[in-house]
This record gives C-alpha cells, structure tokens and sequence, in this order.
C-alpha cells in the first residue's frame, strides 16, 4: 500500500522554508529527505474588488464539484470560488440574524455537502447547504474555543477544542475531543478529556495537545503531541479504537536546528491507491 499525504495552505504559504534557509541541517542531523513546498496558484487581492479582499481565514476547504471555500473571520463571511479561482458568491456575515456570525470559529464541509459552522461566541454550530442556504443549528456544550473541526464519515466531524464549562458546581477547563452526529445536542462520542477545575494553579497542559485528522472513510486520526513516540491511534466514529500508525521518533536537539521553527496551519489530502480512497481533513 502506497500512501501520499500533501499539506497546503489556502492562500499564504508559510511553511518551515524560505527566509534564505535550507533544510539541509535537518537532512543532515535526521537522515529524513524533506521536500520543498512551492506556491501554484492563490486567491486574493491587497486592494482592488471586495470580494476577493481576503481579512483573516480560519479554513478553506473543498466542495464537491471542484469548487472552495473560505471562510474570512474578520468579516464572517463563507465565500466560494470556481476551480479556477474566480469568484462565485458569499454567504453568513457578522451579525445576529440567523446564518449570521457574532465571532467566527471553525468550519468544515460534511461527506453529505453540508456546511458546519462554529460561532464561538454564540456558542452554536449553524448548518448550511453548499449553495449557502441556512438549514439550522444546535447548540454548544458550552463556550469553547475550536482548535480543529474537520469532517469524517457521511455526516460526522470532529471538534477538538479548549472549552469552559459548568460541570455540577464546578467550572471545568482544558482540551476536549468530540465527534459529532450532524444536529445532534449530545456529542457521539468523546475520546478525548483532558479538563481541570478552573483556578487550580497546579496543571500540567501539555498532555491535552494533540494533533487530529478525519477522512471521508470514517476514521479518526488522533497523534497525542507530548509523548516521546511517534504514534497515531486510529479511532471509529464512536472513538474506539480499530488501529494505529508507529514510527520510530527523532528528537533534535536545537543545535540541529537552523532556525526557530514554526507551526504551520495546514490541510492535508491522503491517497491510498491500492483502495482508490481519498482521505481529507
């Protein structure tokens, strides 16, 4: 089985390259060949026609048919263009009218062609088709910050998030994995809790960080940050574990590395050809 996994940003690429530095050090110091990523084409303009004026993205995803989305936080509006990049309409916007945003948090596009949208202020996921109709919403848990939305199955996603919460008389706080059932108010299944009561001054973060992924063949793909192994767990859409991906991890010290490095935001696609399956998160 041959897998090809390839990351790209939306609009601006800024990866670990660039900045007259190359990767040479890390080649060197690991033994892993790196690849350059390379910019084939954009969307947006710095001045000109407003709808192509591009604010803040939080995600930019594909629809099907060839089509993508962006969704702009600073004016909260979802907006489409053709596969050539010409501009096709908008939707959603700042404001309190149903379909509207008060602050922006996440989207994903469902396997079934529906629009998920997270407003994090309201604390509301609002649905919509992918001409941009308003279909409905359900409410939060609670206030949460989204972290990571990504769609996995027909009608599922996944939201890995940093929420707050009221649990009996105790406000609750840290990272959280649900995947959820469309409308549903209740959460499918959550396989991942890392909550502390809020005020404690003792808490050790680093074990909520995580790193997810979901494909339209129903898998969740879930790397736990802090730990000393390269490891991915595969989960079902009822985040029990079916599988896992090992590899033997490398640390480098930062003697091997030549400059500071960043973390990327970044979509990614897999191919699996013996399967002809097409992973997206």
């Amino acid at each position: 089985m041959t897998t090809y996994i390839c990351f790209a940003t939306a609009v601006i690429l800024t990866f670990a390259c660039g900045g007259g530095h190359d990767s040479v050090g890390l080649e060197e110091a690991s033994g892993i060949e790196t690849d350059t990523l390379i910019v084939i084409d954009s969307i947006g303009v710095l001045m000109g026609d407003s709808c192509y004026m591009i604010g803040d993205i939080i995600k930019a995803e594909a629809l099907p048919g060839g089509n993508v989305i962006l969704f702009d936080r600073s004016t909260g509006f979802i907006s489409t263009f053709d596969e050539n990049g010409e501009f096709v309409f908008s939707f959603g916007g700042l404001g309190e009218a149903p379909g509207k945003f008060n602050l922006p948090g996440q989207m994903t596009v469902l396997g079934d062609g529906r629009i998920a949208v997270l407003d994090w202020m309201d604390r509301e996921v609002c649905f919509f088709s992918a001409e941009g109709e308003y279909l409905g919403s359900r409410p939060n848990l609670g206030f949460e910050m989204p972290l990571t939305m990504t769609s996995v199955g027909d009608s599922c996603f996944v939201l890995y998030s940093c929420p707050t919460r009221q649990i009996e008389e105790t406000y609750k706080m840290g990272y959280e994995l649900n995947i959820w059932e469309g409308m549903s108010e209740e959460p499918r299944a959550t396989p991942f809790s890392h909550l502390f009561d809020f005020g404690m001054e003792e808490y050790d973060f680093r074990p909520g960080y995580l790193a997810v992924a979901a494909g339209s063949n129903g898998r969740v793909y879930l790397h736990r940050m802090n730990s000393e192994e390269y490891l991915i767990e595969v989960l079902d859409l009822y985040g029990q574990p079916i599988d896992s991906i090992y590899s033997e991890a490398l640390r480098l010290s930062w003697d091997n590395i030549e400059r500071y490095p960043n973390v990327p935001y970044a979509t990614f696609r897999v191919t699996i050809d013996d399967e002809s399956k097409q992973l997206s998160g």
